[in-house]
């Protein structure tokens, strides 16, 4: 991928990087490979030995009695966890992560490996002088979000399919123009035979009238026209989990919203919750949750 690509591929550096005056765009895209390059090259020296993938993360913390549910995982494009009780614990991950979720015998997991890099275009100008920040962020992640089935008391779900298909119906109103235009040209063609016969032919006063009177009813005749645009389409996909559960970090009343990739199925998702929701054994008892619940 090329440095206009990568600068192009975010909404805050496209916006600035559109804006550019031409003598500056050169220099910009030059800085921006040299600081791309650079950052890689940093990283890769502080790198680990072996660099862990999603599912080798998962197996190096999963606890000598525990063990996968044998069920394909969900890849998952965001979560969000609120806390209701102090100390707050609040934690986003937005999507491009490559997070997925998988279930064991006591725990569910969100769990993510990768790299991510992010340029860096900053308007400095003041005045008449322009003055720009280039560079670029480089680094590696590793995300791990367990939560107890023991701790899942309510499981909600909105899955959603959605097709929207338009188009526009519009009433267009004006005058004939074939009329008007028909008129002129047999005015046009009266006054060629007229001067012809130097008007003593009887045909161009007849073409005379006759145009007059197409242009008369042409100026004053009115038609109605139906226009249709091109159809649209849209397609909306949700799926989105929510759990009441216990913060991970301070053990407090939290809710867990999750943003499940949309390639997944309403059927394959829903069998995935069938298989969590047997193995949370607090969802049935109602004095467990009250306990545990309480603010």
């Amino acid at each position: 991928m090329s440095a206009e690509d990568i600068l192009m591929g975010y909404s805050q550096t496209s916006r600035i990087y559109r804006s550019l005056p031409e003598n500056l765009r050169g220099a910009v895209k030059e800085e921006f490979e040299k600081h791309h390059e650079k950052a890689d090259s940093v990283l890769k020296g502080i790198h680990e030995k072996e660099e862990l993938s999603t599912k080798a993360l998962l197996q190096s913390f999963l606890t000598p009695d525990e063990e996968l549910i044998p069920i394909d995982p969900l890849k998952v494009d965001s979560y969000y966890i609120y806390s209701a009780k102090e100390p707050y614990s609040e934690e986003y991950l937005d999507s491009g992560y490559g997070a997925e979720m998988y279930l064991t015998n006591k725990r569910l997991i969100i769990v993510s490996a990768g790299e991510s890099q992010q340029p860096i275009l900053e308007d400095n100008s003041t005045g008449d002088k322009k003055e720009y920040k280039v560079g670029n962020k480089s680094g590696d992640y590793y995300n791990f979000v367990p939560f107890l089935l023991n701790n899942i008391y309510g499981i909600s779900q909105k899955l959603e399919n959605e097709v929207s298909c338009s188009s526009i119906v519009r009433e267009k109103k004006g005058r004939s123009g074939g009329l008007l235009a028909g008129g002129i040209i047999l005015i046009f063609l009266c006054f060629i035979i007229g001067v012809a016969s130097e008007f003593e032919s009887p045909w161009w006063s007849m073409l005379l009238l006759i145009g007059i009177i197409l242009l008369i009813v042409g100026a004053l005749a009115k038609f109605t026209k139906i226009e249709r645009s091109h159809p649209s389409e849209s397609i909306m996909r949700r799926r989105q989990l929510r759990l009441v559960t216990l913060d991970p970090v301070y053990m407090n009343r939290a809710s867990l919203t999750i943003e499940i990739n949309k390639e997944h199925t309403i059927k394959s998702i829903m069998q995935w919750v069938r298989e969590l929701q047997n193995r949370c054994e607090a969802i049935c008892e109602p004095r467990a949750f009250e306990k545990t619940m309480l603010v």
